[in-house]
């Protein structure tokens, strides 16, 4: 991403006439996430930034968060199946189909024979990108489990399959939805009775992971959920006092 960030700063700097200075608001940093219970405030925090800044009143309204991808792809999905189930003398014909005229049984049995072929070398094949749908390539939602297993892709169009929270994607948009609903990204939003259950029963409790949700770059430079080491602190408070002048 820093490098991405400084071919793109670079190149905005020659086109308004030399350098300007730093081209974005803020340089680059990565903040380190210690603990899975600080990604759900994290992953909202992201996918709400649109909504922060007034550039979208809803998941729709912006094609670039993480969450319009993975709503379009369980549009495009839901579609495909509902096609799938119904009746094919149902679906009207479009405007250059015509309807088949039946061949001899000899020639069926061929056709047949070279259609069982053709979708075996389908199942067979690996899937290429071209066929994918938008959002294939990304992580999937739900953990599936704790283990330490990397869980490998094996098509080759997203790395793994273990997925990162406790929640599927269905449930994690619904809580997305909410807080839009709720305008839980302002800080004088109080919240209501009707706190999705990944929220109410969240370790870290809903008003943590909504304060989150808002300011988690404010909150979080470098490191989330770094448990406070008591040594650390005690030997710190120790060189505090040695540190004091007597009254």
């Amino acid at each position: 991403m820093r490098l991405c960030c400084q071919k793109v700063a670079q190149r905005a700097n020659r086109e308004d006439g030399g350098s300007k200075g730093p081209f974005w608001k803020g340089r680059f940093h990565a903040t380190v996430i210690e603990d899975l219970d600080y990604l759900l405030g994290c992953c909202l925090y992201v996918d709400l930034n649109a909504v922060q800044a007034a550039m979208a009143q809803g998941i729709d309204d912006y094609d670039y968060t993480s969450a319009k991808i993975r709503l379009d792809m369980i549009r495009s999905k839901q579609k495909a199946k509902e096609d799938e189930q119904a009746p094919a003398a149902n679906q009207p014909l479009g405007e250059n189909e015509t309807v088949p005229i039946e061949s001899s049984p000899k020639e069926s049995a061929s056709q047949a024979q070279e259609n069982t072929q053709d979708k075996d070398r389908k199942k067979k094949a690996p899937m290429s990108i071209s066929n994918l749908s938008k959002g294939e390539f990304m992580s999937l939602v739900k953990l599936e489990t704790a283990s330490n297993d990397p869980q490998l892709h094996t098509d080759g169009y997203r790395c793994s399959d273990k997925g990162f929270l406790d929640y599927t994607v269905e449930e994690y948009l619904d809580a997305l939805r909410w807080c839009i609903k709720n305008k839980l990204f302002r800080a004088d939003a109080t919240i209501p009775e009707d706190v999705p259950e990944c929220l109410k029963n969240h370790s870290l409790g809903p008003e943590l992971v909504l304060q989150q949700a808002r300011e988690f770059g404010e909150m979080y430079r470098y490191r989330a959920g770094c448990k406070p080491n008591p040594d650390a602190q005690r030997d710190s408070s120790d060189e505090l006092t040695r540190g004091q002048s007597p009254s």
